[in-house]
């Protein structure tokens, strides 16, 4: 748990501490993580202080998030929603997923976890050179909203990520649309 707060910690420095100019580009964060012996990784771009993109992975787990900054007390956990994800000329690529509250600033929708669509999406980062479009779908109240990310920086945070957390691409390949 302390690990966890940390890495939230972490977030929401990058969120509230750079300019909004300085908002460009995805990272990577890798980490000890004591309960797996391995590395935790987070991958993050962030489209201003307001919104980003989160993947979190460990040896043994993986899943991404949409997150927003706002006032968590009005949100409810577990309110079912679909995460949908478009890079450059790829077949959107769909999650089951849910709303969550990251941490004290930052609600959003995370992905189930371990879904091998999530490694075609990461492959699809690996390779996206123009844009990546990002759709939240609330299935209760059937609102929908759509923002769009860079890809700056997309190659070679997304090596690391999958480095650090021993996740294999190999063989997949972006599905063109």
């Amino acid at each position: 748990m302390k690990n966890r707060k940390w890495s939230y910690s972490l977030l929401t420095a990058l969120l509230s501490l750079v300019s909004h100019a300085a908002f460009a580009g995805w990272s990577t964060h890798v980490e000890d993580d004591v309960f797996t012996g391995g590395q935790k990784a987070m991958l993050v771009d962030v489209k201003s202080e307001l919104n980003g993109v989160v993947f979190d992975c460990s040896k043994d787990h993986l899943k991404v998030s949409y997150i927003e900054s706002g006032d968590t007390t009005d949100i409810t956990d577990g309110i079912q929603a679909e995460l949908v994800f478009k890079v450059d000329q790829s077949k959107p690529v769909k999650f089951d997923a849910l709303t969550t509250t990251r941490n004290n600033n930052f609600f959003g929708v995370k992905s189930a976890e371990n879904d091998d669509s999530l490694k075609l999406l990461l492959s699809e980062l690996k390779a996206a050179s123009h844009h990546i479009l990002v759709g939240v779908h609330y299935l209760q109240s059937d609102q929908k909203y759509s923002y769009t990310f860079d890809t700056i920086g997309s190659a070679k945070a997304v090596n690391k990520f999958v480095k650090a957390c021993e996740i294999d691409l190999s063989g997949i390949s972006p599905q063109k649309s």
